[in-house]
This record gives structure tokens, sequence and C-alpha cells, in this order.
């Protein structure tokens, strides 16, 4: 499993802020840039937005990272938020890293949709067991592809 660092620690508690207090799934929304700004850089001051694509690397490593750790622990994926200035979409990064661990996207658009909407249903639920549940849930259908794996083995044994 992924640990997240200080710096992710921070932008996702920036990200689960942004869930909560969200009345519709487009308010929760944020630019790349004023995310990277939020939380103070852990890169040399000639690599900020501005001066190259450093920041945009380093932050997309970051988004990576709290994702796999969301999906991990059986939650939507959080950094669904996280917007281009230019057209208000999440990057093609955010889709192609859905589609790594293991989501379905046959349409983009109504993938990014529906994940901004469960983003902010499960964080807004005031049910504190809903969190340990997600991740119960998502151990619990690990351990069913496990005991699947091991029956077909079993009968691949027994044959021999």
């Amino acid at each position: 499993m992924i640990s997240l660092t200080l710096r992710e620690r921070r932008i996702r508690r920036i990200l689960i802020g942004r869930a909560q207090a969200a009345a519709e799934p487009s308010e929760a929304l944020i630019f790349y840039k004023d995310l990277y700004w939020a939380v103070p850089p852990e890169l040399p001051t000639n690599s900020y937005p501005g001066n190259g694509q450093a920041w945009s690397r380093e932050l997309a490593t970051r988004l990576y990272h709290i994702s796999t750790y969301e999906h991990e622990h059986g939650r939507p994926l959080l950094t669904v938020f996280v917007v281009h200035q230019s057209d208000g979409r999440v990057g093609d990064g955010f889709i192609k890293m859905a589609r790594g661990l293991g989501h379905k996207v046959d349409d983009e658009q109504a993938f990014w949709a529906a994940g901004l909407a469960a983003v902010v249903d499960f964080w807004s639920d005031a049910d504190p067991t809903r969190t340990g549940d997600a991740l119960l849930e998502r151990v619990m259908g690990e351990l069913q592809v496990v005991r699947s794996r091991l029956r077909a083995l079993e009968a691949t044994i027994a044959k021999v």
C-alpha cells in the first residue's frame, strides 16, 4: 500500500474539505495552479509555475499518489476535482491513471461527472463509519479474488 508524503496529505485535506463544503460537485473544482500554490511547494523556486513544466510534473505525481491511496482504501478518486483553468476539465493523466487503477472508462465525460458526484457524496456523508466500511469492502473483494484463484488452482492440481 502507498503512503502519502506530508505535502500529499495536505493536498488531500484540501480536496476533502472542498468535497465536504460543496453543495454541488462543480463547486469543489480547483485549478491545478491554485492547488499547487495552496500548499508550499517542495521544488526550488526556479521550478514554480511560470518557469517550465517541473511544477506540473511534481503536482501530477502528488495527485497520482493521492488517487492511488484513495483507490487502495476503497474510496472514489479524490483528485477528480483538479482541473485545467483553460477548459475546466481534468487532464488526460487523470483518465489514464483511472484506467490504470482498473476503472472502466468508456465515456470520459460521463466517468468524470460520475466521479465528481461520487466524491462529494462520499465525503459529505456524516456517517463516520463510511470510510472504514469502504476499506473493508475493498479488502473483502480482494479476498474473494484470492479465494476464486485458489479454487481454480486446486481444480488444476486435482486434474494432475
